[in-house]
Formats: structure tokens, C-alpha cells, sequence
């Protein structure tokens, strides 16, 4: 059930239920809520209930309705709205619609125990109107009695409000203790906390602060309404929360601009702060978490002793629900902090790996460059010219052999440098495959496999760097040499592919510019080989640096570790993706996109 809440004629505050059909505000009699000082029309506003909403609307009144100070014709009101009716200001109270709540969950279903409470609305209607009409003398006694019960009836109304008020609290208390106890975010529980507590109490604004264990000191900690420039030390708002935590109690002011403990305090005439509740957040013999703070700038409402028995208990279910966070978090940090140190350590590790297979790939070439250029040199002129050329074949492959292996060190140097250069243009996909395969013919006939190339007709053009591209490729067909035996197959292939046929979708997601694969279209390269395939758990790491298939297992081929992460790099720089399909024992498929020239 929603009440309104305002400032009576005797000044004492009233919090009248809202019927639910409809409600009158109004200087008429006849109304439900009367209000001496509105405009003479019959109704100013009527308050009607459409759907489970109340909606407020102007009954075309000559001094008009502003809700959070915007004029208005109609409303749908929400919990907290405040309500100008002339000069009488009201606040619209429904806690149980706490709208940036979402993650509240449902309340369970049972009987409401105060539905009895809407049979007082036709009692009272039925008494206003007999104590409005015109009696006859002799009926004086009987509108004195009459006039005695609807105040008695009045004053059952407010403390039934008052109880309702409290029960809604309760209630909203118990919905939402376990929902910042599972929070193990402690930015979100304090976000939770300080909306919830501006929501039920209808405060205007609210923050919560949190003490420095180091030196005490009051750190912002999570707002609702308010400027960041209203959250600052020196502020009345850190004045009273400092009050509050250096003496561990709640506060309450009705008038902080009349209340004696602020008149030291200039920024309580500059804020206009109206009535305020501050609280600590308690923990067991030790000092306070911080505190819990609401007020009312402009409404005339106070707030009520209850609403600061509360706002205590929402900050003790707070406090536990904080530290619960906090060594959630702090495990948390701990959890990544080992992984952190795991994955240094699994990377020195693969470093120490890199240099010591380097040092060995170095030397291994050119003791070989060495042996053979010592035989020539000694025995040249004894030598017969086919072995001559047989040998000098020998030392010009481990001269590219060595050359390979430089080069990806220098490329390794540039990426990480940020200084790897694409001068792209546009090239014909079947020129990039064709001439790739047609480069490693020899060595696939020498090692009994069989390379094939196909390329989809009327491909576009693609924007590319021949030679990045084609080192690319080199990588890798090498891989697929090594791994594959002899009798396989490695097939080459170009097609074209459109946003919604990313390279990403054979598995392994990499980097991909999102600009470039929401407006291009793309062709695909593959290169696809019958070798030995990669395990799934090996998949996700394949284009790491210094990451090798099974590196330590004796007899299997080796190599840098860094082919595939400089493939990642060049496809990239290309705006493009590369990913990974593997089966073990069925062979792999490695396929990366290239964008079309000119497309938009």
C-alpha cells in the first residue's frame, strides 16, 4: 500500500493512505485530503489507481502540481516523488517499488496483513459525509459524537500508516539482506545499500563512507543524488558523518539549519540541508566501518524517530554484508595474484625454453655452414663438381635456415616494439596462393606429400602486403611440412567470406578489429594438412609467443615457438583474424580473413 506523507495544519507530520480507486486532494470538504490553502476549485489533484501505478493528475487547479519540481498535467508517481500542491508540499511513499533495485527478488506470495485496512476508507467517506451535512438541533449531540469518532478514526488511520511504514521496512529489509549478501563486489553492495536506504526512508539524497584502517580518515565509499562536489571533505554531509563516527551513535536533526550541534558549520545555510539521519556501521568490539547517511533538502517532511531505528538496522545488515565482500574480494586478489605469479613463472619458463632451443638452433646451422665451407676450403681442387654443388647446396640452406630464424627474432623485436610495418595495397587473392604454392612444390615432392591450391573464381582483390602475407604463408606451410608424414596431403585454398563467416568461427578467437568486420568483406586463406592434429587444451594457446606443440617430447620436431604469434600479428595489422580447427589425428585447418579492397 502507498501513503503520502506532509506537514499537518498543527505541524505535526500525517502519512494518509491512498485509496485504491481514488484519492482527492482538495480545499473542498468533500475531499479526501483537505488542504486549506489550495486553489477554491473543488479538486486541485486526484490521485487515481490504474494498473497497479498511482497516477497523479491536475484537476486543472489554478496554482497548479509540480512533482520534483516540474510542472505537470499527469504523473505516474514513483516512491520518494515529491509533490507540490500550491504551497503544501507532500512525499509519495511506496518502498515496495524500488526501481534501480532490479536484482530484488520476488516477494513470497501470502496474505497482506493490512488488506483489512482498506475497509476504513467507506467508514470514513460514510462518516465525512454525516458530520458535513446539516443536522437538526436536536442532532447536535450526535454530530458531537460523530465528530469524536472521526477523530479517533483519524488517529487509528495515522498509526496504522506509521505501522504499515514500518512493516514495509521490515520487509524490504529482510528482501534485500540476502540479495548484499551474495554480492561479492563491495563497489556493488555499497551501491545496493545507499539506494536501498534513500528508497525506503524517501530521502532526497545519501552516501556511505568508509574508514581508512591506516589513519581513520572518512574515503568516499558510494552516493545516490548527489554532485561529486557535494562529496568532499569539509562538506556539512562529512561533518555530521565524522560526528557520528567519532562518538559510534546514530543522529538525527529535524532542522540541521536550526540544530545547535551544526551552527559552527557555513555549508549547512549553503546546502540547505533539512532533516538528516546519519548512523554508523557497527562491528563487534571494533571501531566503525564508516557511516550511512540520507537527508531532505527541500522537503518539510522530518524524519521520523522510527526511520532512525531503520536506517541502524539496514546498517547492521550492511556491515556484515561489507566485510563478507571485502574477504571475498581479498581472496579474490590473493587467487589472481598466485595465478599472476604462476603464468610469470610458466612464461620464464618458456624463455629459458626459447633461448636455450635458439642457442642450439643457432649453433646447429652454423657448425654445419662451418664443416662444409672447411671441407671445401681444404680439398677444393679434389672434390668432383657434382659434390662440390651438393655441398654448397647444403650451406646455402642452412644459410636460410639461419636467415628464417633471424628474421623472426627481429619480427618478434618489432611487434613488441610496436614498429612491425604493413604497406598494404591491393592484390589478387590467386596471385598471394598461387605463388606460395608454388615456392614449396619442391619440398613437399621431396618429402612424398602432395600440395594442392585452389582458389574460388572472381575473388576481389584483397588489401594485403605481398610480403607479409607471404610470410604468413611460409609459417604456416612449414608447420604443416613438419607435421605432416609423407603421403599426406596439404591443400591451400582462397573464398571468399562475408562478416558473418569469420575466420573465428573454426574455434580460436583472436583480436579482431570490429570496425573493419562490421563494414568489409573478406576473402579466406586456409592452409590444411593430414598431420597429427593439436590437442583442444593446446588450441587456445597455439598463437602465443614461445607456445610449441609438446615442445619436450623427444624426436618431435622444433622450432622458435614464434611463427604463429607472428602470423597473429601480421593478420592483425591487416585488420583481419586467424584461428585454428584441429582434430588429433585427423589434421588441422588454419585460416586467417584479409578485408577487400575498397569495400565499405
Amino acid at each position: 500500500m502507498a501513503w503520502l506523507t506532509f506537514t499537518g495544519p498543527d505541524g505535526n507530520i500525517q502519512q494518509t493512505p491512498l485509496s485504491r480507486d481514488r484519492t482527492t486532494l482538495g480545499r473542498a470538504a468533500d475531499n479526501h485530503l483537505i488542504f486549506p490553502d489550495l486553489s477554491v476549485s473543488r479538486n486541485h489533484a486526484v490521485v487515481l489507481h490504474r494498473d497497479g501505478r498511482y497516477v497523479l493528475m491536475d484537476q486543472n487547479s489554478s496554482l497548479g502540481v509540480v512533482v520534483n519540481g516540474k510542472p505537470i498535467r499527469e504523473h505516474t508517481l514513483q516512491d520518494g516523488d515529491r509533490v507540490l500542491l500550491g504551497r503544501q508540499a507532500l512525499s509519495f511513499r511506496d518502498p515496495a517499488s524500488l526501481p534501480e533495485l532490479t536484482e530484488l527478488e520476488p516477494e513470497p506470495e501470502g496474505p497482506d496483513p493490512f488488506a483489512w485496512s482498506a475497509d476504513l476508507q467507506p467508514l470514513r467517506d460514510a462518516l465525512d459525509a454525516l458530520c458535513n451535512d446539516t443536522l437538526p438541533p436536536s442532532g447536535g449531540a450526535l454530530q458531537t459524537k460523530l465528530q469524536e469518532v472521526q477523530g479517533r478514526l483519524q488517529a487509528l488511520e495515522e498509526n496504522l500508516s506509521r505501522a504499515q511504514h514500518q512493516h514495509e521496512i521490515v520487509r524490504t529489509l529482510l528482501r534485500v539482506s540476502r540479495l548484499i549478501h551474495s554480492a561479492q563486489s563491495r563497489e556493488k553492495v555499497l551501491l545496493l545499500v545507499i539506494q536501498l536506504a534513500v528508497k525506503v526512508l524517501g530521502a532526497e539524497r545519501g552516501f556511505l563512507m568508509l574508514r581508512d584502517p591506516d589513519d581513520g580518515e572518512l574515503l568516499p565509499g558510494a552516493t545516490s543524488n548527489m554532485n561529486q562536489e557535494e562529496h568532499v571533505p569539509g562538506s556539512i554531509s562529512h561533518g555530521i558523518a565524522r560526528q557520528v563516527m567519532d562518538s559510534g551513535k546514530g543522529l538525527r536533526s529535524d532542522d540541521a539549519v536550526a540544530d545547535p550541534r551544526f551552527e559552527d558549520r557555513n555549508s549547512v545555510l549553503d546546502l540547505g540541508i533539512r532533516s538528516v539521519l546519519c548512523v554508523p556501521l557497527r562491528r563487534r568490539a571494533a571501531a566503525p566501518l564508516g557511516v550511512l547517511y540520507v537527508d531532505r533538502l527541500t522537503s518539510e517532511a522530518p524524519f521520523a524517530p522510527e526511520d532512525l531505528e531503520a536506517l541502524t538496522g539496514l546498517a547492521d545488515v550492511a556491515s556484515v554484508a561489507i566485510e563478507n565482500a571485502g574477504v571475498h574480494q581479498e581472496a579474490a586478489r590473493r587467487i589472481r595474484a598466485e595465478e599472476e605469479l604462476k603464468q610469470a613463472k610458466d612464461m620464464e619458463a618458456l624463455k629459458e625454453d626459447f633461448f636455450s632451443m635458439i642457442s642450439h638452433d643457432l649453433r646447429t646451422p652454423l657448425t654445419s655452414i662451418k664443416s662444409w665451407a672447411e671441407i671445401l676450403l681444404d680439398d677444393w681442387e679434389h672434390i668432383e663438381p657434382d659434390e662440390r654443388k651438393r655441398y654448397l647446396g647444403i650451406v646455402n640452406r642452412e644459410c636460410d635456415r639461419l636467415t628464417r630464424l633471424i628474421d623472426d627474432l627481429l619480427d618478434m623485436q618489432r611487434m613488441e616494439a610496436g614498429r612491425l610495418t604493413i604497406q598494404a595495397h591491393p592484390c589478387r587473392p590467386e596471385e598471394l596462393l598461387t605463388g606460395t604454392a608454388e615456392s614449396f612444390a619442391a619440398t613437399a615432392q621431396a618429402k612424398g606429400i602432395q600440395l594442392t591450391s585452389s582458389c574460388e573464381p572472381d575473388l576481389p582483390d584483397v588489401l594485403a602486403d605481398p610480403e607479409r602475407i607471404t610470410q604468413v604463408f611460409t609459417n604456416l606451410l612449414n608447420n604443416a611440412l613438419k607435421f605432416t608424414p609423407e603421403g599426406g596431403k596439404i591443400g591451400m585454398s582462397a573464398r571468399a567470406a562475408s562478416t558473418q563467416d569469420p575466420a573465428a568461427r573454426l574455434g580460436q578467437t583472436v583480436t579482431i578489429d570490429l570496425n573493419a568486420l562490421r563494414s568489409a568483406r573478406f576473402v579466406r586463406f586456409s592452409v590444411t594438412d593430414s598431420g597429427e592434429g593439436i590437442p583442444p587444451e593446446m588450441q587456445r594457446h597455439i598463437f602465443e609467443k614461445f607456445r610449441q606443440v609438446d615442445a619436450a617430447q623427444p624426436g618431435r620436431p622444433r622450432g622458435s615457438g614464434l611463427g604463429l604469434s607472428i602470423c597473429r600479428e601480421i593478420v592483425e595489422r591487416h585488420s583481419g583474424s586467424i584461428a585454428v580447427d584441429s582434430q588429433l589425428g585427423e589434421g588441422s585447418t588454419f585460416s586467417f580473413l584479409l578485408p577487400v579492397a575498397g569495400a565499405e
